[in-house]
C-alpha cells in the first residue's frame, strides 16, 4: 500500500529533482555525491533517508551526515568532513 501512495505522490511531482550538498569542500563534493544512492526522478517520499545517510558516511571524506527532504523535490545532505 505504501508503494502505491509513493507512486501517486510521485505522479503529483514529489520526485527528486535536486540534491544539495552542504559542508563539503569543492574537492570532496564529486566523490561524496557519487556515494549518494539516489537517482534524479525517483520518488522522494519513498527514500530511505537512513540508507542515504549511511552511504554518504561511508565515503572516505565524511565524518557525519544529516539527510532531509525539502518537499516537493529537493534532497539536502549536510556533511561534516573528516579532519
Amino acid at each position: 500500500m505504501a508503494a502505491g501512495a509513493d507512486a501517486q505522490a510521485a505522479d503529483m511531482g514529489f520526485r527528486v529533482a535536486q540534491v544539495h550538498l552542504q559542508g563539503a569542500s569543492a574537492y570532496a563534493q564529486p566523490e561524496i555525491l557519487q556515494s549518494v544512492p539516489v537517482q534524479l526522478g525517483q520518488p522522494i517520499l519513498g527514500l530511505d533517508l537512513e540508507r542515504v545517510r549511511l552511504a554518504v558516511e561511508g565515503s572516505g571524506w565524511v565524518k557525519s551526515a544529516k539527510v532531509v527532504r525539502l518537499l516537493p523535490y529537493t534532497l539536502v545532505i549536510a556533511v561534516e568532513e573528516k579532519g
